[in-house]
């Protein structure tokens, strides 16, 4: 195994916050409490993982509800919406407040990009991937490990300059000091996908290991140089995943590489799910759902009943399939469908998703309703 070093352009432009401000948000707004080491251990991140879950949901009301000025958020609308207010939001808010919260409390955490395999859409998800080395100091150590050359190239790269040459020589060292650590350090944590990833996944001794989490099973397992998300019992199929199953019933949802990225790559690549109303379904879907104890969840989906089975259509037909799920860890998985009038989905949302203001509610089911 060897090491990739994040550019020092990416990791200048990596948001972030005071160690205060990180603090604050752990215990006013996830109401946890603070590490007792720096770094903190996987048991604590794990806590954070799942208060994520329960106190931010993944939902597009608060997006919704800004459809005439949309844009892919900034990192002052991330700060705002996640760590200031707890609103919840969509994966990037979500991953990229994680990430900035970790790293001020001593973890080395790094934005990359995913592509879903279903929609064929490519770094439209962004997850994060950390690893803790106690063996050095914070400053002394910016690696990624991953089984490519690249790593190999960049330090001849830092050796060919004579400017950067102590440099590479500090950071070779460091290498050699962390090298039995990091077999088993490199972490992928994702709190902003939709669904559960209750833990920090090992991507050494983890790797094709099943997991479930609120009646969902999954695992990541490896392929060549990148990672993958597999889903095999406790949630439906979307339409593109059908041909992706494999013998054992697994099927890809989305794949990653060790590929740290700049919030201003994402800013780019988002684009489609944050501006374009033709290709994203968060334009004409309503999403909200929190994961409860670790054990169950709540979710509200809403999505548009075709002409055909509307029994009540006419012309001006503004009925939806609103889908409300509760899931058990033990696979249980209970579904209630049912057509629900404005003031209901209003009521719904409010009762289970409080953090949510009602004004953004009710601005974002009125557009529901009539896009």
């Amino acid at each position: 195994m060897c090491s990739i070093i994040p550019s020092p352009t990416i990791a200048n432009q990596q948001p972030n916050v005071t160690k205060d401000e990180a603090q604050s948000f752990i215990t006013e707004v996830l109401r946890e409490e603070l590490p007792q080491c720096y770094p903190p251990n996987i048991p604590w991140i794990n806590k954070i993982i799942q208060a994520f879950h329960r106190r931010l949901p993944f939902q597009n009301i608060t997006f919704l509800s800004k459809t005439e000025s949309c844009c892919v958020p900034s990192w002052k609308d991330i700060q705002r919406d996640i760590l200031i207010e707890g609103k919840g939001g969509l994966c990037l808010s979500l991953n990229v407040a994680f990430a900035a919260v970790m790293r001020a409390f001593g973890v080395h955490a790094h934005l990359v990009p995913a592509d879903y395999v279903a929609t064929n859409g490519r770094s439209v998800h962004a997850l994060i991937v950390f690893h803790l080395c106690t063996a050095v100091s914070q400053n002394a150590c910016k690696c990624f490990e991953v089984e490519t050359r690249a790593s190999v190239q960049r330090l001849r790269s830092y050796r060919r300059s004579s400017r950067l040459k102590q440099k590479a020589r500090n950071e070779a060292h460091c290498f050699q000091k962390v090298r039995s650590h990091h077999r088993s350090s490199l972490y992928v944590a994702d709190v902003g996908c939709g669904f559960p990833t209750l833990r920090a996944i090992n991507l050494n001794e983890d790797i094709d290991k099943a997991f479930l989490d609120c009646g969902l099973e999954y695992c990541f397992t490896k392929k060549r140089q990148k990672y993958l998300r597999l889903h095999r019992t406790g949630d439906e199929v979307p339409k593109g995943e059908e041909d992706c199953v494999n013998p054992d019933g697994w099927r890809s949802v989305f794949s990653f590489a060790l590929s740290p990225q700049p919030l201003s790559y994402f800013h780019k690549t988002m684009r489609s799910i944050y501006i374009d109303q033709m290709q994203s379904p968060y334009f004409t879907e309503l999403h909200a759902v929190c994961y409860i104890d670790n054990f169950d969840m709540v979710a509200i989906k809403g999505t548009m009943i075709s002409h055909d089975n509307c029994n009540e259509c006419d012309q001006h037909c503004t009925h939806r399939k609103m889908v409300k799920c509760l899931k058990t860890v033990n696979g249980k998985v209970e579904k209630k469908s049912n057509e629900f009038e404005k003031s209901d989905i209003i009521i719904f949302i409010n009762k289970h998703f409080p953090m949510i203001p009602s004004h953004e509610v009710q601005k974002a089911v009125h557009h529901f309703l009539s896009s």
